[in-house]
C-alpha cells in the first residue's frame, strides 16, 4: 500500500477546484439539500424540514425532536444533524446564535452566503472527494 503526504495547501488547492468543478454532493444519506425552496427533504419519507425556519439553535433542536417523535431512524436523525452541520456551518455558525434573535431572516442570510461560497456539500464525502482526487494526482 502507497502512502502519500499532502500539504494543507495542496488539500485545500484540491478543495477548491473540486467545488468549483460541482463535484461534491449536497446529500446526506436520505437527505437532500433543495436549493429551489432552502429545505431538506427525505428521499422516501414525507420529511422536508424548512431551513429558513431555523433561525436559532433552539429551532434547530426542536425540529430534530420533531422527526425523531415521527418515527425517523436514528440513522436518519444522525444524517440530518450532519448535514445541518454543513449546511450552516456549524463551526462558524453556530457560537453566534442567539445574537440572531430579532433577525428572522437569520438562516436564510446564512444559507443564501454559503451558496454564493459554493459551500453547502457533504463534507464527509467532499473529504473522501479530495484525497481521491490527490492520489490521482500523485499517480
Amino acid at each position: 500500500m502507497e502512502l502519500f503526504a499532502y500539504s494543507m495547501q495542496d488539500f485545500t488547492d484540491a478543495e477548491k477546484q473540486l467545488k468549483k468543478e460541482g463535484k461534491f454532493k449536497a446529500e446526506w444519506g436520505p437527505w437532500e439539500f433543495k436549493k429551489s425552496n432552502l429545505t431538506l427533504k427525505h428521499k422516501s419519507k414525507w420529511y422536508e424540514l424548512d431551513l429558513e425556519k431555523c433561525n436559532n439553535a433552539d429551532q434547530i433542536f426542536k425540529w430534530i425532536l420533531y422527526y425523531s417523535r415521527k418515527g425517523a431512524s436514528v440513522e436518519d436523525i444522525g444524517f440530518l444533524v450532519f448535514a445541518i452541520r454543513d449546511i450552516f456551518g456549524i463551526y462558524e455558525t453556530f457560537h453566534t446564535f442567539g445574537l440572531e434573535a430579532a433577525d428572522h431572516n437569520y438562516a436564510k442570510k446564512i444559507i443564501k452566503g454559503r451558496l454564493k461560497e459554493n459551500e453547502i456539500y457533504n463534507s464527509r464525502d467532499a473529504s473522501k472527494q479530495i484525497r481521491l482526487f490527490l492520489k490521482e494526482l500523485k499517480t
